[in-house]
């Protein structure tokens, strides 16, 4: 821990888990959330009552583009989520999430729209070449 780092009530964090922000950010945990171990939350975060940010993700939040987890909030796998908004009641997995606002759309039958493997596009292609 380092930093202004607020927790609400029922707060949980694993093993193995950095959170960290500058001395004019503040980094936000509301009640009932937990936080598996492995991951790196920075910088100006605010994440939403009773969210899960499981095993292996990476989060950042900067003054200009702060990060904003919504409530009930299901963050998992290898994802990277950087200046973003996300909804209430989203599920993300193996995911990089860069200044995106993610929405909580629903399918036919009212269930949440899962965002799975959302990779944005490379740049640099030119430079890597098959063995």
């Amino acid at each position: 821990l380092d930093g202004r780092i607020k927790f609400g009530k029922n707060v949980i964090v694993r093993d193995n888990t950095q959170l960290t922000c500058f001395k004019d950010q503040t980094l936000v945990i509301e009640d009932n959330v937990e936080i598996f171990g492995n991951d790196l939350i920075k910088g100006n975060v605010v994440i939403g009552k009773g969210s899960s940010i499981e095993s292996g993700v990476h989060m950042t939040g900067s003054d200009e583009f702060p990060l904003r987890i919504g409530k009930h909030v299901v963050i998992k796998g290898t994802t990277y989520l950087f200046g973003s908004i996300v909804d209430d009641h989203v599920y993300i997995e193996h995911s990089v999430l860069i200044k995106k606002n993610i929405v909580n759309s629903l399918k036919d039958k009212g269930t949440a729209v899962k965002i799975r493997f959302y990779i944005p596009m490379p740049e640099g292609n030119e430079a890597i070449k098959d063995l």
